[in-house]
């Protein structure tokens, strides 16, 4: 039931992202009808998503929301510490923001999937802002409309309410304040990600620090917030790593770790989950000392295209690489598709499909796999060779695609380097 649905919705979002973006009309609209007209797409899709799943058909809510979150807010209301009371991978103020959600709004789990959908609107609000601002009229539109159209956000944020969505809106509170030459500001409103909602927003830092940027004045601006709440929460006897040290383990599919294990188990080789973590960090390394020594004509739209393109490394390399991730940068990601030239049927079809595999291939790994690696799968002597043909395939096309927008944001960045 639930593969059904998403593909039904994947193959709706295909098509509907191929149907506005070979719309002429809607480059030539006044900014207001087109803001309205996405926002209106925006609610009608995302509220009623909503509504027919929770109030229509009654269904709970099973995703991270019910199994972490709102077992968390309750432990935070109560007044118990993270970390040391209570077990969580989320950044310390997490549960404590999920439970005043709680406490003035509604406690039940769909509360938080409802907060989720609010925090989506003010974040595409000012994406959209930005990138009409900052990026030429058919890109920034483009941008918006594969945004409304994919399948990512609407089923991360709508169905399952996951918090990647709060990680988009401070970072774009960020890009604002970076663009502005703000970049205090900019600095400590892109560290919230990393107190309020997890560690691995780190990844986007790098894309704010060009050689033609205040580099030193930024990192201690970024350290100010987090200084001060770790250190209150070390000073009271609080692990700050239990995050690192209860993840350390954990491994996904959707990665180039989990499809090379097939092969290298196949020739005898058995790669430690360690040597993994150390290449995707000196990856991540390799690549954020190149950013670092960019100097963009416009650092707001370098900071753009470089969180991009340190996320997917990021998916790539890393071997927990939950496709929801991408919901972090999905309007960067959706303007790096957006790109010209823009042969508008392929390229809106193309975008559609990677939403589409990106949306079920949690699910696929869940159900067809249990949620296991490759060397379990064949030790188990169960393997349905078809279901795992199928689902190897789905996920060499997302590490295609990976690669396919790796180089796009790469090369959009050396677009505004040259000749600066």
């Amino acid at each position: 039931m639930v593969l059904a649905g998403k593909t039904a919705v994947g193959l709706l979002s295909v098509w509907l992202g191929w149907w506005l973006t070979t719309k002429e009309r809607w480059i030539s609209i006044s900014n207001r009808e087109f803001f309205l007209s996405i926002m209106g797409i925006w609610a009608f899709s995302r509220i009623g998503l909503f509504l027919v799943v929770y109030a229509l058909l009654g269904t709970e809510v099973t995703s991270d929301v019910a199994g972490y979150y709102y077992p968390q807010a309750r432990r935070a209301l109560a007044g118990d510490w993270i970390y040391r009371d209570f077990l969580s991978s989320y950044a310390p103020g997490f549960p404590y923001l999920m439970g005043q959600v709680l406490k003035w709004i509604w406690n039940s789990p769909k509360a938080l999937v409802g907060f989720a959908i609010v925090t989506e609107a003010f974040m595409l609000m000012l994406w959209m802002a930005f990138g009409a601002k900052h990026l030429p009229v058919p890109q920034a539109r483009r941008a918006a409309l594969l945004y409304v159209a994919s399948a990512i956000p609407l089923l991360n944020v709508a169905l399952e309410g996951q918090n990647n969505v709060l990680v988009a809106l401070l970072t774009g509170i960020a890009l604002w304040f970076y663009a502005a030459k703000r970049n205090t500001l900019a600095a400590v409103a892109l560290s919230l990600p990393l107190i309020m909602v997890k560690f691995l927003t780190l990844f986007s830092v790098p894309a704010f620090l060009f050689r033609n940027t205040e580099r030193v004045k930024f990192a201690l601006s970024f350290l100010i917030l987090p200084t001060l709440i770790f250190g209150l929460l070390i000073y009271n006897g609080v692990d700050v790593l239990t995050p690192v040290k209860s993840e350390s383990g954990d491994r996904t599919s959707g990665n180039l770790p989990f499809l090379l294990d097939g092969p290298l188990m196949a020739a005898g080789i058995t790669v430690p989950p360690r040597a993994y973590d150390a290449a995707t960090l000196a990856v991540l390394l390799v690549l954020s000392l190149w950013l670092m020594q960019q100097r963009p004509r416009e650092p707001a739209l370098g900071a753009l295209w470089g969180m991009v393109l340190l996320l997917l490394t990021l998916l790539l390399f890393s071997k927990k690489a939950y496709t929801s991730y991408l919901v972090m940068s999905f309007y960067p990601l959706c303007a790096v598709a957006a790109r010209e030239p823009y042969e508008s049927g392929r390229r809106a079809i193309a975008f559609g499909i990677f939403g589409m595999l990106a949306s079920l291939e949690r699910s696929l790994w869940f159900r067809w796999l249990g949620a296991r690696q490759v060397p379990s799968i064949i030790a188990s002597g169960e393997v349905l060779w078809l279901p795992f043909a199928f689902f190897t395939l789905v996920d060499l096309l997302l590490i295609g695609y990976y690669l396919k927008y790796c180089q796009q944001a790469w090369l959009a960045i050396r677009a505004i380097t040259k000749a600066s």
